[in-house]
């Protein structure tokens, strides 16, 4: 018996409902990217078909261009909250959405972030991050 009372202690205090959702604090030393979604379960991924091809399209259209935007020396962070916190410039700051819960928040020392909320297609992320970034080869019109 013991043993049963532990278990559903365990169980309970270890759902999500229960436990305390961490703030990421993201350092910035260079161009970066965030890429911000609510967290969301499974069971509200597999009950709504609209969450699950919203979650579906962010996770691949950033997939796709990662690695390109790492290659232009652009820090990619990929992250489920629904707030974290941005050092640059020896200044913490907290970001925290409106109610479009995902996003992309791209920032750089001494410049202004830029907030683009809803997801993007892999080339608008692209051309957004030369855009902000003065990266002329990402961006779509030369």
């Amino acid at each position: 018996m013991r043993f049963w009372v532990l278990w559903i202690s365990f169980v309970i205090m270890a759902s999500p409902a229960y436990t305390a959702e961490k703030m990421p604090v993201i350092t910035v030393s260079g161009p970066t990217l965030i890429a911000f979604f609510a967290p969301v379960t499974q069971e509200e991924v597999e009950k709504s078909g609209d969450t699950s091809e919203v979650l579906n399209d962010f996770q691949w259209h950033l997939r796709e261009v990662k690695q390109k935007l790492q290659k232009a020396g652009i820090s990619v962070h990929e992250i489920y909250v629904r707030k974290f916190a941005v050092v640059t410039d020896n200044k913490r700051k907290v970001f925290k959405p409106g109610k479009i819960d995902v996003g992309y928040y791209f920032v750089k020392p001494g410049k202004v972030p830029k907030v683009e909320y809803g997801v993007m297609s892999n080339v608008d992320i692209v051309d957004a991050s030369g855009v902000y970034f003065g990266l002329k080869q990402l961006r779509r019109t030369q």
